[in-house]
């Protein structure tokens, strides 16, 4: 049996036959055979994943061919939309969003992602998602967001809008799941700065804050797709531990937990 591993043009034949356990000389085994398969599904570099099984030159002997056929669009991607919203009592907002993600910046696969906001929340972000050897199981991640939001807030006997701008910086070292999600551990840092817009009759108090501290988060992905899923979980569990001595202003502890399930039961439900 011999066994060829064909990514396509673009990509380091090498580096791909590494997530390939399959191997030459041994007896096929299909389980081991579809967990390659979708192991090169995970790297997320193909449209599809596919192989072929065909007799060698020598009598009793196989030819094992695994080959990957590319996205059509990439290595890079952006991606935009738009969101309306209204109260039906003259109240509206809109908000466009973009969104570039560059990858291979380098040759263990590092990616950056740059997501810019416009509207009635405008955001900046951003995040150099680094993997840390070829097997991009461990990575190393750092994150910078900055935003604006508009409240209305009770002062006294008066009702005052504020305009708050928050801003965030994080850094992560965590272990991919491939198709199961990702676990992190690292320190977040936020900043919260809330002002009163335009002239307020005796003054509106200003409001400043800090928080800093250290998480462990973890993301399980299941669902099936990401756009109306018909089955599967999804959920993010987050232990955040707040901390004065990395610069916030409160010590607390906190646990998040979010999930969203799907099940699909007949044909239309």
């Amino acid at each position: 049996q011999t066994l060829t591993v064909d990514p396509g043009p673009g990509l380091a034949r090498a580096a791909v036959a590494r997530s390939v356990r399959t191997r030459p000389g041994r007896l096929l085994d299909p389980a081991v055979l579809a967990a390659d398969l979708e192991r090169l599904w995970d790297l997320g570099e193909f449209e599809s994943v596919d192989f072929e099984l065909s007799r060698a030159a020598d009598a009793g002997a196989w030819d094992l061919r695994i080959a990957g056929r590319r996205k059509p669009w990439g290595p890079n991607s952006l991606r935009s939309g738009l969101a309306l919203a209204s109260d039906l009592e003259g109240t509206s907002s809109f908000n466009f969003l973009g969104a570039l993600t560059l990858t291979r910046l380098n040759r263990w696969g590092g990616e950056l992602k740059l997501v810019a906001q416009a509207g009635e929340t405008p955001i900046l972000a951003a995040e150099l998602y680094q993997p840390l050897g070829n097997s991009q199981v461990p990575f190393a991640a750092i994150g910078l967001h900055g935003s604006e939001t508009k409240l209305q807030l009770p002062v006294g006997a008066d009702q005052v809008q504020y305009r708050f701008a928050f801003q965030r910086a994080s850094l992560d070292l965590g272990l991919a799941l491939g198709r199961y999600g990702e676990l992190r551990a690292g320190l977040r840092h936020d900043d919260t700065a809330g002002r009163p817009t335009g002239h307020q009759p005796g003054g509106a108090p200003r409001y400043d804050s800090a928080d800093a501290g250290y998480r462990v988060n973890l993301t399980f992905d299941q669902l099936e797709r990401v756009n109306f899923p018909s089955r599967g979980l999804l959920a993010v569990a987050e232990l955040y531990d707040a901390s004065p001595s990395l610069g916030g202003d409160h010590e607390y502890r906190r646990f998040d937990l979010q999930a969203v399930a799907a099940e699909t039961v007949g044909r239309h439900s």
